[in-house]
């Protein structure tokens, strides 16, 4: 059971930093940004990064689901040597996928650069 807890705690942290990754990124754009922002109130900008965090939470996990099952199956798959690795490869890989697309793709929707 304590090894199960050990488990859960790296998935927190794992999520958590990739939470904190997306964060930085909307406080770079805001700041980035801010000329567009000034007649906004900054109880709307505290409420949109609220929002912005929800939507976060919801993408991360959605797109991190095969990992987070991974990580929970029961048995020796996630505690071995070799599986570990691979978990932390694939981790790396998926959300290195999710922040690139966040961060390079999705504004060229918007702006067209």
């Amino acid at each position: 059971m304590q090894l199960f807890m050990r488990q859960i705690i790296i998935l927190g942290q794992r999520l958590a930093l990739i939470l904190g990754m997306f964060f930085a990124g909307r406080l770079f754009f805001y700041l980035y940004n801010i000329r567009y922002f000034s007649p906004a109130w900054p109880d709307e900008v505290l409420k949109s990064f609220f929002y912005g965090v929800q939507f976060d939470v919801s993408a991360i996990v959605y797109f991190n689901l095969p990992f987070i099952i991974l990580h929970l199956l029961p048995g020796n798959f996630s505690r071995g040597r070799s599986n570990e690795k691979f978990l932390r490869y694939f981790f790396i890989t998926l959300n290195g996928l999710l922040l690139f697309a966040a961060w390079r793709l999705y504004p060229r929707k918007f702006t067209g650069t």
